[in-house]
Parts: structure tokens; sequence; C-alpha cells
């Protein structure tokens, strides 16, 4: 792959000068020696470079530290301060491989491959997502990212592609980009919202996608769950329906969807759902769906119980499957277990 523009270093005192570069090739922002891993070496052949003469980086924007697209002393004392007295870390691309659109140039990092050998088609380019089956992710855990364009509106067919990955906040997630796999770091809290980066051909095209970070004692609703009985209006009876709602999904961004018959990636409804672990509250708002029943409570309020992977939503209906000739009357509450 060309640059866009050429690098022209300029020699001033014991630093380096950006002049328009841009890199194609991927690269991990203070490891000056490519090793994959920012450790006590990186300054020290920094220093060397700057002060005895000694050899130059493969990858000038890895050995910009602090990102100021200049290589002088701030840059090897940015990373001390990062190792051993809780500095800030380097800008991104860190701590996984990424590019820098407009930087210092890169010729060769070799922890992050060689630059991209053959560009895609444009139409393809054109037609990328960036695709999860779920953008609920627990601290800790993994999800996949598929990079790829929509066949039949229905599947993501995988395009093989160079791809820099990056996520937001630095530090919060590790990518290993052979699988496109995200993992979540342990100490992440509740509630944190991830983004994650593909840059395709070195700025050929920016693809993003939001994780939602939760844990299961903020949020026992995430998950699929499927209806195993429905209860009385006055008695309190159960009774098992006759076409159960097959999903019930909870999302960590707050949204939910509901389908009787799922089939590939048909919902009946969907919408947003709020919830008081204090008081046991809960409430569902429909927005829209491709079949919203016609006894729905919009919105259903209603209260909650959780308990050994039992969901019970008390006072509150979430309507009738579509081609009932004989719907039964609305129930007052609906249980659920996970699936």
């Amino acid at each position: 792959m060309s640059r866009l523009s050429f690098l022209v270093p300029v020699l001033c005192g014991a630093s380096w000068l950006a002049q328009g570069a841009s890199a194609a090739q991927g690269f991990i922002r203070g490891d000056w020696d490519a090793s994959g891993d920012l450790r006590i070496n990186d300054p020290i052949l920094h220093f060397g470079n700057l002060f005895l003469g000694e050899r130059g980086p493969g990858c000038l924007d890895a050995a910009d530290s602090n990102g100021d697209l200049r290589l002088d002393i701030s840059d090897g004392i940015y990373t001390l301060l990062f190792l051993f007295a809780g500095g800030a870390p380097p800008p991104p691309p860190f701590p996984a491989c990424g590019t820098e659109v407009e930087g210092l140039g890169c010729e060769r990092f070799e922890a992050c491959g060689e630059p991209c050998p053959r560009p895609i088609d444009p139409e393809i380019l054109g037609n990328l997502v960036l695709h999860a089956y779920s953008t609920s992710v627990r601290t800790g855990q993994s999800v996949s990212f598929i990079l790829g364009v929509w066949t039949c509106c229905v599947w993501v067919e995988p395009v093989e592609a160079c791809v820099a990955w990056s996520v937001s906040p630095p530090g919060s997630a590790i990518v290993f980009p052979e699988t496109g796999t995200v993992r979540v770091e342990p100490s992440v809290p509740h509630g944190t919202v991830i983004t994650v980066t593909a840059d395709v051909e070195s700025g050929r095209r920016l693809l993003t996608a939001d994780l939602h970070v939760y844990t299961p004692e903020m949020n026992p609703f995430v998950g699929t769950w499927r209806e195993a009985a429905q209860i009385e209006c006055g008695t309190g009876a159960e009774a098992a329906p006759e076409q159960p709602i097959e999903e019930l999904v909870f999302e960590a961004d707050g949204y939910f969807s509901v389908t009787w018959t799922p089939f590939e990636v048909y919902k009946d409804y969907w919408g947003r759902y709020a919830y008081d672990l204090a008081t046991g509250a809960v409430s569902l708002e429909a927005e829209a769906g491709n079949y919203v029943p016609p006894d729905l409570l919009r919105p259903a309020r209603g209260s909650f119980a959780l308990r050994d992977g039992e969901l019970r939503l008390l006072d509150l209906w979430l309507g009738t499957p579509r081609f009932d000739d004989d719907p039964p009357a609305p129930r007052c509450g609906q249980v659920f277990g996970r699936r």
C-alpha cells in the first residue's frame, strides 16, 4: 500500500519533527523495539538513539510515546512515568496494534505484521459492517466481532482485510486481531461503554461499535429468557402458555425484544426497559416491531422477582401471539427461565 504523503525527517537538536507523514503500517505506541509489549528497554533504546547515536527505530510513530509528533527526551520520560509512576498510558494505538493517519511514519513494526498488500474493492469497502451478535458483555469476558458484509439481510459474510483495532477508553479491553475477539478487562466497572474501532486499510474505512459492560449483580436481566408459565389474575395460579414467548431478550444498553417464534434475525417487537433493584419495579416500553400485540400494555409496568434462574414479571402482560384465533384474556404476570 502506498503512502499518502512522504516522510521528511528534520533533525532539530535531539528531536524529529513531522512533516505531513502518514503510516500504513500498524504499530503500538511506545513500543520502540516492536516487541509487542511496553517495557523498560523501550525508553533505554530511545535515549540511546537520541544521545549516543545508536540505531533508530523501525517505526517512528511507535517511538513517539506521547503522540506529539516529535521524537525527543519527553517520549522516554513519558514511557518511564507510565511504567513506574502511574502516569497516563500512551495515546492510541495502545495497547493493541493500530495506525496513525497523520504521523511521523512507520516503515516496519514486526509485532503488527506487514502493511496491507491488496486493497479491498471499493464496493465491498462501502458495504462493510462491524458486527457482533450481542453488544452486552460482562466484565472480564469476551465478544467476537465480524468484519464483513450483510448477505440476504440476515448473515454477515466475513471479508478478509487489513485491520488495525483499537478501543476507547484506552486499556479497557484487549483486542485479538487474528479473531476479532475483544476481551474486557476485569477492572472495568458496570455501565462502561467501550467503543471498538476497526481501521480498515489505514483509514480507507473506519468502523465503530459500542460494547456495554455489565455485571449480573447490577443488571440481572441481561440475557435470553423463555416463558415457562402465565399467572392468573386474582388467584395467582400458574398455567403453561399454549404458545410461549421463546425469546425475551434483555441487552445491557437498556433495550429488550420479544419473539414468539424465532427465525434468523426476526423479532416480534422491541423497545426499552427500566428497573429498580431496591423497589423491584420494572417497566417495558415497546417502541416498534413487526408484530405488536393489540393487548400489550404500553408501557407495561409492574414488579419483578428473581430467584434460582427464574424471572417473574408481576402485574404486567407482554401480549398474546399472532395468529391466535381464540386468545386468552390478559393475565397478570409471566414466569421466565433462562435459555
